[in-house]
């Protein structure tokens, strides 16, 4: 395997994806959980809160913060709520529907 050095990160990223369907696949299965992960440490660090703030704020030791925004831990809903009131926020979950895909009937 030829040397990523110096290589842009989007540039390896994409070259990798396009030659492993199961790469894409285990990428696209991770997604949600990451894109919650970058949202508690953007809104913890646009709050100026540190990872023992917030900690205090839950009233959990500082590592737990540190395992759920390192991807070590996955944190409940249940959880992801109390993280979100204790740096002031709600949380919201949204469903988006799949580009191109057909739509259900309502059962009822």
């Amino acid at each position: 395997m030829p040397s990523n050095r110096g290589r842009p990160w989007k540039e390896v990223r994409a070259e990798l994806l396009a030659n492993s369907a199961e790469l894409r696949e285990e990428v696209e299965r991770l997604s949600p959980r990451h894109r919650v992960i970058a949202e508690v440490v953007k809104t913890r660090a646009s709050r100026k809160l540190t990872q023992t703030a917030l900690a205090e704020r839950l009233g959990v030791p500082q590592h737990h913060i540190s395992r759920m925004e390192s991807g070590a831990h996955t944190p409940t809903i249940e959880t992801l709520d109390h993280v979100a009131r204790a740096m002031g926020c709600r949380m919201e979950v949204k469903f988006v529907r799949e580009r191109g895909g057909s739509r259900t009937a309502a059962v009822g």
